[in-house]
C-alpha cells in the first residue's frame, strides 16, 4: 500500500483482482474512490516517488539546517553582547551623571541600564538552544515564530518610548521631568535600532527555515513529516 497525504487530502493505492489499481482518496472525512490502470499507476507512481529524497540529499540537507541553526545561536549571542554592554555603558555613565546637574537623567538612564544589563545577562547564561538528536525543524520553526513577536511588539514599544520622551522633554515644565523624558528618548532610539536589526534578522531565518523543507520532505530533522504554518506533508510506505 502506498499512502500519500497532502494537507487534508489522503491517497490510499490498491492493487485489484483484475490487474487494475483503485485510489481510495480521503477529504474531510469523506471517502472516494478513483480507479486507474496501468498506465495510470506507473504514472501515479512517478509523480510520487518525486517526493522521496535520497539519503544522501537527506544527510546534506540536515547538516545545512542545523549548520544554518548554530549560525542563528552566534547572532543571538553577539545581540546579547551588544546589549549587556549598552545596558553597562547606561548603568556607569547613568551612576557618574547622577553626580552632576543633570542627576535626574543619569537616574533615570542608570535604571534602564540595570534593565537591559539583567536582560541580557539572563539570555547569554540561559540561553534556549536545541539539538539535532532530540528537536526538529518544527521546534526551530515555532520559537523563531514566537521570538519573532515578541521583537515586533518592542519595536513598536520602541516608538512610544520615543514619542513619549520627546513629549516630556518638550512640554514638561518640570526639570526633572524634562530629564526623565530625555533619558527615555535616547534608550528608545537605542533600542528602536536595536531591536529592528534583530527584527530584520529574525524575519530572514523564519522565511528560510519556513520554505528549506519543501523541497527535501520533511526528512531533515529524523521525521517523516513537517508541520509549519498550517501546511502538512507526509509519504509513507
Amino acid at each position: 500500500m502506498f499512502c500519500f497525504q497532502l494537507a487534508i487530502l489522503k491517497f490510499k493505492l490498491v492493487a485489484l483482482k483484475n490487474g487494475n489499481y483503485q485510489i481510495l482518496m480521503q477529504s474531510n472525512n469523506r471517502p472516494r474512490k478513483i480507479k486507474m490502470g496501468t498506465l495510470g499507476f506507473v504514472l501515479f507512481s512517478i509523480a510520487a516517488i518525486t517526493f522521496v529524497p535520497s539519503q544522501a540529499e537527506a544527510q546534506i540537507a540536515k547538516d545545512e539546517l542545523w549548520m544554518r541553526y548554530e549560525q542563528r545561536q552566534a547572532e543571538h549571542n553577539e545581540a546579547g553582547r551588544v546589549l549587556l554592554t549598552w545596558g553597562v555603558a547606561s548603568l556607569v555613565g547613568g551612576g557618574l551623571f547622577a553626580i552632576t546637574d543633570i542627576s535626574d537623567f543619569g537616574l533615570m538612564t542608570a535604571g534602564w541600564g540595570a534593565v537591559n544589563t539583567a536582560i541580557a545577562a539572563t539570555s547569554l547564561l540561559n540561553p534556549t538552544t536545541f539539538n539535532r538528536e532530540e528537536n526538529n525543524i518544527n521546534d526551530l520553526l515555532r520559537y523563531e515564530q514566537r521570538y519573532n513577536r515578541i521583537i515586533a511588539v518592542n519595536t513598536g514599544l520602541n516608538v512610544s518610548y520615543i514619542a513619549a520622551g520627546l513629549g516630556l522633554a518638550h512640554y514638561s515644565e518640570s526639570r526633572r521631568t524634562r530629564e526623565f523624558g530625555a533619558a527615555i528618548f535616547a534608550q528608545g532610539v537605542f533600542l528602536l535600532v536595536y531591536d529592528s536589526v534583530l527584527l530584520y534578522l529574525s524575519s530572514r531565518y523564519l522565511e528560510y527555515i519556513s520554505l528549506y523543507p519543501v523541497h527535501f520532505n520533511g526528512v531533515l530533522p529524523d521525521h517523516n513529516s513537517y508541520s509549519g504554518g498550517g501546511f502538512t506533508l507526509k509519504v509513507q510506505f
